[in-house]
């Protein structure tokens, strides 16, 4: 076996000459590992905080619950996301032991390729890699583009309802909020300013969710009859089957309990990350499901006009809900506000966590441009080319929200039909190779429910991403298409000539890195 030393300077050498050791037979090389390039810079609460505040569960629910508006109405909105919640939480431990297992900022591309069967590693690796780099890329995207709504919904509010937004002013704010976040993510000390923010970030979400929640249930009324808000379904999909309806009114639990990937890419920037995100991912997705559906109830107990929730202000359902719930314009624009400032907050982690993968996986010589794209800045230990090309792709798939009004609906759809798939490999790989894979002495073990909980998490993303890609509304118009997988399969299209002439010459399999569990480094030759 490698000596410490032994596997740091092999570490080196696969940073910088990965090519000359993977290439032959696109699998790691015994003996080798990668060092840890990126500085660490990440605690444990500032990991919690970050993973939390991506989609702020209590506070984002009332915006997400746009995509589901007349799909089922509040029954199958609350119904829906515990059912949801339920079966991500399931997906999240096989996530959290993988995490556990094979720690890596490359995430699910590296479960895949070390679950891989032999010879497969590399095919694996990269197409995992490319549906992980799709599904990062459009998240940030997302994130900016609900929290434009956000903001300019909050400016309607200040406005005594006079201003009414437009694409284009959603544009520039997205363009504000974005170049904002850059400046943050390529400047060390406002970097450790937000990971110390990032702290906090669970007081400061609950705090305003509690506040948010106390304040709507003083001040709202009538409220609805229990009778109304759990069991009186409102189906205007054109879709006759109530079990169809039913899947669609899962999409925004599936949102708030999600996300379980974006934490792994900080793994070189965490201590003990084979501990830490197992951690922080468990205890996140407890946390989310639990408030998610206390404010659920909140909300729907406290919709004192439904008549209005069809032309909602600033086109947010839950603008409406504090605006006709609270009967101020004071209370529903502080409310709005914090929500707003989340978002931003949360905005900036996506940033960070997306630009990782691109530059890893760009480090890997995944990408066109890998030299150049997967440097690391020696003064700043920032992958500073990374981040500007993250923020420039996402202002680029926002210029879609100059086009049609379901630009939201489709980045969304992408996102799940991505991320499902991206988390569906490494899963199914455990499953059908054996759980014998896994290290022994993991840190985080699902011990004898492994195998049921792989299971049934990979059974809920395969129907999950089915139904997911089906138009909510019948009968279909250009407005109403489920446009998520066309896009999907259309983009994820562009990696096969990437791989032609890119790719298949320069992309290697990761190596485990130094932080590695000492079975995992050892099944490489690397303790």
């Amino acid at each position: 076996m490698a000596s410490q030393e032994e596997c740091s300077t092999s570490a080196k050498v696969v940073r910088t000459e990965q090519k000359e050791i993977h290439t032959v037979s696109g699998s790691t090389t015994e003996g080798t590992c990668e060092e840890i390039a990126l500085k660490e810079r990440f605690s444990l609460l500032s990991t919690i905080g970050i993973q939390f505040s991506l989609a702020a569960a209590p506070l984002a629910i009332g915006s997400y619950a746009n995509v589901v508006q007349g799909i089922g109405g509040g029954p199958f909105l609350f119904w829906g996301t515990l059912v949801a919640c339920v079966f991500q939480t399931l997906v999240c431990l096989s996530v959290a032991e993988l995490a556990s297992s094979f720690p890596h900022t490359l995430a699910m591309s590296h479960w895949a390729a070390q679950l891989a069967p032999v010879g497969w590693e590399r095919f694996f690796s990269y197409w995992t890699a490319s549906v992980t780099t799709l599904q990062t890329q459009c998240d940030n995207a997302g994130s900016w583009l609900l929290t434009s709504y956000t903001i300019l919904a909050t400016v309607t509010i200040f406005s005594d309802l006079e201003y009414e937004r437009t694409n284009w002013q959603c544009y520039l704010t997205i363009c504000a909020c974005v170049a904002a976040s850059c400046v943050v993510n390529l400047t060390p000390r406002l970097l450790g300013g937000f990971a110390k923010l990032t702290t906090v970030m669970v007081i400061i979400i609950n705090s305003g969710a509690i506040f948010q929640a106390v304040a709507l249930l003083v001040r709202a009324h009538p409220k609805p009859s229990p009778t109304t808000v759990f069991f009186d379904v409102t189906n205007e999909t054109g879709w006759s089957s109530l079990g169809v309806v039913f899947f669609f009114a899962m999409l925004p639990g599936v949102g708030t309990v999600g996300g379980f990937n974006y934490i792994c890419h900080l793994t070189e920037e965490v201590p003990r990350p084979g501990r830490t995100i197992p951690i922080v991912l468990v205890s996140v997705a407890l946390l989310a499901s639990v408030t998610v559906l206390l404010m659920i109830i909140v909300l729907l107990f406290c919709i004192v006009n439904p008549a209005s929730l069809n032309d909602p202000i600033g086109g947010m359902l839950i603008s409406q809900i504090l605006w006709d719930g609270y009967s101020s314009k004071v209370l529903s624009g502080i409310n709005m506000l914090i929500v707003a400032i989340v978002f931003v907050i949360g905005g900036s982690g996506f940033l960070t966590c997306s630009s990782r993968m691109f530059w890893t996986f760009s480090n890997h010589g995944g990408l066109p441009l890998s030299r150049w794209i997967g440097r690391i800045n020696s003064k700043t230990q920032i992958p500073d080319v990374a981040v500007l090309c993250t923020a420039l792709i996402c202002l680029l798939i926002c210029l879609l929200q100059l086009g049609p009004s379901t630009v939201l609906n489709a980045i969304l759809g992408f996102s799940f039909l991505s991320g499902g798939l991206g988390y569906s490999i490494p899963i199914w790989l455990v499953i059908i190779r054996g759980r014998s894979l896994l290290p022994e002495d993991r840190y985080f073990n699902l011990g004898s429910f492994g195998l049921l909980i792989n299971i049934l998490s990979a059974l809920w993303l395969l129907i999950s991403c089915i139904f997911f890609a089906f138009p909510s509304y019948l009968p279909v118009t250009a407005d109403n298409m489920n446009y998520g997988a066309p896009v999907f399969f259309g983009l994820l299209s562009l990696f096969i000539p990437n791989w032609f002439f890119h790719g298949k010459k320069n992309y290697h399999v990761p190596a485990p890195l130094e932080t590695a569990g000492i079975s995992h480094r050892r099944n490489l030759g690397c303790a």
